[in-house]
């Protein structure tokens, strides 16, 4: 049951494709907003102010972000930091060389110290934005991968599925019309 707590938590909030700029859109308009008011470096806003994050803008976040990180942890050393972009998307995520909890609690320390003036605000709004431009509820997106992946039934609905994974999430015994391992859940919530 732990799965399913996470996936209904992960299926209630968040979320494919990549273009070239992300512009502020109403479903996003606070956090815009608040990114403005918020902005702690010169980089964020001048990459804000015109109400777009260009994809040129997102990489440099990404570079600032890294240059930041490499102070703890500097190329050459023990433990490498890195960036990669994920085949999926295009989106970038974060590489860490070691797997020991005292260095994972290091670079988690860093890695959000280093998102303040970087990509705190600039990742997210592009992120956002360029993967979901709607603005669809997460749940209706990791539904609409598991319905391309053909793990619905036919005239299955996004409402059906929130009922349905709210159940079992909360230990329901009934059956549902997706495989409810969570693993393909889960891979479509990585998806989106």
């Amino acid at each position: 049951m732990a799965v399913g707590a996470i996936l209904c938590g992960l299926i209630v909030t968040a979320c494919s494709s990549s273009p070239e700029t992300a512009q502020s859109t109403d479903y996003l308009s606070d956090e815009w907003a608040l990114a403005l008011k918020t902005a702690t470096s010169d980089f964020e806003r001048r990459a804000l102010e015109d109400g777009v994050v260009s994809r040129a803008e997102y990489d440099e976040a990404h570079q600032l972000w890294l240059e930041c990180m490499q102070q703890e942890f500097p190329p050459g050393g023990p433990v490498q930091v890195s960036i990669r972009i994920r085949e999926q998307d295009g989106l970038y995520e974060y590489v860490l060389s070691s797997t020991s909890t005292e260095d994972q609690e290091r670079f988690d320390l860093w890695k959000d110290s280093c998102s303040i003036g970087t990509t705190i605000h600039v990742a997210f709004l592009y992120n956002s934005e360029t993967s979901n431009p709607e603005g669809l509820p997460f749940a209706a997106l990791v539904f609409q991968c598991l319905d391309e992946s053909g793990l619905v039934p036919e005239g299955y609905t996004v409402d059906e599925f929130m009922q349905d994974f709210e159940a079992y999430a909360n230990g329901s015994d009934r059956d549902v019309p997706f495989p409810n391992d969570g693993r393909h859940v889960l891979d479509c919530a990585a998806k989106v």
